[in-house]
């Protein structure tokens, strides 16, 4: 079989002013420039492994780090780059409106029946739970 290996080079990128000006073909008009929205990580070899990742509220600006249940207010930092398996940018001076629920119906249905966000592995870092409005 084939051998599969998993290169955990640091690649420093920006989280805002991502400037790819200079690689863009053809039409050069305008601004080229993208914020970073969200990275997918991978810890582990090719072969297994562990998913985290980051995401940057478009409501609010605010960066979470996604680890399996556990939620909390943290951007990415140089320690976690070379983790880092996908980046998501988006395009400065264009719209960014995502339709957005008021409301969370699992949250509700989730909370009510497992008295989910009195959970003891919650610490004050962790964006707190709401059995009706998320934001």
């Amino acid at each position: 079989g084939t051998m599969s290996t998993k290169l955990d080079d640091k690649v420093i990128y920006p989280l805002d002013g991502l400037d790819v000006s200079d690689y863009v073909a053809g039409q050069a008009d305008g601004t080229h420039t993208y914020n970073l929205y969200g990275v997918v990580c991978h810890t582990g070899v090719a072969q297994a492994g562990h998913y985290t990742a980051f995401a940057r509220s478009p409501v609010t600006g605010d960066w979470h780090y996604f680890n399996d249940d556990t939620v909390t207010r943290q951007k990415p930092r140089e320690e976690e780059f070379s983790t880092a398996y996908l980046l998501f940018y988006h395009k400065q001076g264009t719209s960014f409106d995502l339709p957005l629920p008021q409301r969370f119906a699992f949250v509700e249905d989730i909370s009510s029946k497992s008295n989910l966000c009195n959970n003891s592995n919650i610490t004050d870092d962790v964006v707190a739970c709401s059995s009706t409005q998320l934001v």
